[in-house]
């Protein structure tokens, strides 16, 4: 299981917007910022005093108090978390951090005995952090980072953004970019330059051989500065490539996007 986690966690991460909350009867709209704090769960196991498994996510709790349009954004937050560590969805947030540590760990047991002379340690970490929080709207990154052999760590990231006017619904493309085609040639253009490539250089040398030309990232969010777009390892490059965060201002969206609607 845990070899193959980020890939699993990428997949999930593209695949699981598609599970939204129902619209249902429209729950009361949070009017001011919210109110949050970062938790820690953490699993700890050694061998010695040098290979140890370590499994620690940071979440977010909001206030008790909170309204419960937020409770279900926060749900759906935690759903992702446990979506991308491959975990069971169908139980409560904590039981199902508790199941898939204790998992990582027993796996951590069973190769350290299989495998004696691997002396490696192995991590899983994942962290939450608010990048906008007003009456309107929620945007949260998530990411990823794991150890657990192989050549090289591993890491991945979702961002999702909330209408905190419309029952936590979370937004679409749609509902970020009024053209989205538009967008693309400055993606295409600050995507190049974080690479070091020149504007004129052929972007297809940094990409996936099936891959002619620069999409949308599967993970888009609204932030105070405008659009935040991060491409994830492996999503349309090699791995020795990486992935990329691609921040589009206000005024580089222009017309593309509307500022007033989630901002003011």
């Amino acid at each position: 299981m845990i070899k193959q986690l980020l890939a699993g966690a990428l997949l999930a991460l593209i695949l699981f917007p598609a599970c939204q909350s129902n619209p249902g009867t429209p729950a009361p709209a949070a009017t001011t910022p919210l109110q949050f704090e970062t938790r820690n769960f953490v699993k700890h196991y050694c061998v010695n005093d040098d290979q140890c498994a370590d499994f620690n996510v940071f979440y977010l709790q909001f206030a008790e108090n909170s309204p419960q349009i937020v409770r279900q954004a926060s749900d759906l937050i935690r759903a992702r978390i446990i979506a991308g560590l491959e975990g069971n969805t169908t139980v409560p947030f904590e039981a199902a951090l508790d199941s898939t540590g204790t998992r990582f760990i027993d796996d951590f047991v069973r190769m350290k005995r299989e495998n004696p002379d691997n002396t490696m340690g192995q991590d899983i970490q994942v962290t939450s952090n608010v990048l906008a929080n007003t009456g309107k709207l929620l945007t949260v990154r998530i990411d990823f980072n794991t150890y657990t052999g192989g050549a090289h760590p591993n890491s991945a990231s979702t961002l999702m953004s909330f209408d905190l006017t419309q029952n936590a619904r979370e937004l679409a493309v749609a509902d970020m970019l009024q053209d989205s085609t538009a967008v693309l040639p400055l993606l295409e253009q600050a995507y190049k330059a974080a690479k070091g490539l020149q504007a004129g250089d052929d972007i297809k040398q940094l990409l996936l051989g099936d891959i002619e030309t620069l999409p949308l990232p599967a993970n888009i969010g609204i932030v105070p500065e405008g659009l935040l777009f991060v491409y994830n390892n492996y999503e349309i490059a090699p791995y020795a490539v990486g992935g990329a965060d691609i921040l589009l201002t206000w005024d580089q969206l222009g017309q593309s996007a509307d500022r007033k609607r989630w901002l003011e």
